[in-house]
């Protein structure tokens, strides 16, 4: 059975993070479904960074997981790929494709705000003559 403090934190981030509710009200209605005083909520959103791993503790206990988890999707997504192609959805595959660049991009901004590497900044550079050739990304 979870505890009614971390019950009271999901509720808090729930409505203050994932709903972007304003402060102030997330305050007041935390407050008066958990039955407890303003400044307790206050204090819940002032420490946040510092309790939230202790919602999800597998995320806590193991960042990696999260990683794992994404790269798999990506497998899976490759998978797919490949399935629509021989079916001949070229624009699902793209679509998949996107997703799949989109994962990555996340996958980074994860691991660079939780200190997996540190950020850098990378530069590509493209031959010239491969400018002028067109790629066909799905081949």
């Amino acid at each position: 059975m979870r505890g009614k403090r971390i019950d009271r934190r999901e509720r808090t981030w729930g409505l203050l993070i994932v709903r972007n509710k304003p402060e102030t009200k997330v305050v007041e209605q935390v407050a008066r479904e958990f039955d407890c005083a303003e400044s307790t909520v206050k204090r819940d959103i002032k420490t946040m960074e510092e309790w939230l791993g202790d919602l999800d503790p597998a995320v806590a206990s193991c960042p990696v997981s999260i990683l794992r988890e994404l790269r798999e999707t990506r497998s899976r997504r490759r998978e797919l790929i490949e399935l629509a192609r021989e079916d001949g959805d070229l624009e699902f595959a793209t679509k998949l494709q996107e997703d799949i660049e989109e994962n990555l991009t996340r996958t980074l901004e994860l691991c660079e705000t939780y200190g997996v590497f540190e950020k850098r900044e990378v530069a590509f550079e493209v031959a010239d003559h491969l400018l002028d050739q067109e790629f066909d990304t799905l081949e």
